[in-house]
């Protein structure tokens, strides 16, 4: 999945990291911090993950993924706003 996904890996990170942190999930974390580095998240980004939707180290496409991680982490559901949101950076494929 993570060789053959359409998603950026960058993005990808991002969204794990952040499901790791949602779930409590020390060993995901601790995993994924050390392949967000080697796909090229900056040390900033790894470290705003928790309160992202205030960080000046995401961009617009960036924020989308997380808020969409973020509704769908802790609801399951995601709201239309949020859809609507990623949906101007990311193709149902990578969605």
């Amino acid at each position: 999945m993570m060789n053959k996904a359409e998603l950026d890996a960058k993005l990808r990170e991002i969204a794990i990291l952040k499901m790791a942190l949602l779930g409590g999930s020390k060993y995901e974390w601790k995993q994924h911090v050390a392949i967000a580095r080697r796909v090229g998240l900056a040390e900033a980004q790894i470290a705003d993950v928790a309160h992202w939707e205030n960080s000046v180290a995401f961009d617009d496409r960036e924020k989308a993924v997380l808020a969409f991680t973020d509704e769908l982490g802790k609801s399951g559901d995601v709201t239309d706003e949020t859809f609507a949101r990623i949906g101007n950076f990311l193709n149902t494929t990578e969605i």
